[in-house]
């Protein structure tokens, strides 16, 4: 998917998943991660705007710490 900011919706839903969960993804329609999203201190009363992985921690657990690493693609 390419990469949606709140000022350029690329992703396949309706509405700007970068806007309405107040991150930037790679979104499709709309997530089921998004480490991008605010940083809320872990439990949170809010539905995945914070730095959300549903299927680990569910929708209203924020992480405290992420990591992406990029490496060259091999040739």
């Amino acid at each position: 998917m390419r990469f949606t900011t709140r000022d350029r919706d690329q992703d396949q839903s309706e509405n700007n998943c970068a806007s309405y969960y107040q991150g930037a993804w790679w979104y499709r329609n709309c997530h089921t991660s998004n480490l991008n999203g605010q940083y809320l201190s872990g439990g949170h009363a809010s539905y995945a705007d914070g730095v959300e992985w549903s299927s680990w921690t569910g929708w209203q657990y924020s992480l405290r710490f992420t990591e992406m690493k990029i490496r060259p693609k091999k040739p």
